[in-house]
């Protein structure tokens, strides 16, 4: 973040592991297994940009994009 007299400037970048999670595994009650769902999620990344601008004491107008990659790949995308 960068902050001046009357812009600020926001920038920022996650990774996310999502290929921790292989599998979502349902049980049932009784911890007998129902279904697994193979995921194969991939890691991912989000990068989003920020500025505020400082109207008045009272008044701040804020505008941003940002950016994220789903982990999903198409071949293992459920219906």
């Amino acid at each position: 973040a960068w902050e001046g007299e009357s812009v600020e400037i926001l920038a920022d970048w996650t990774r996310t592991g999502w290929s921790s999670i292989p599998s979502l595994d349902v049980v049932d009650e009784a911890g007998e297994d129902v279904t697994s769902l193979n995921l194969q999620f991939e890691d991912t990344w989000r990068a989003g940009l920020g500025l505020n601008f400082k109207m008045s004491e009272a008044w701040k107008l804020r505008l941003g994009a940002a950016y994220e990659k789903s982990p999903v790949q198409d071949e293992f995308r459920t219906r």
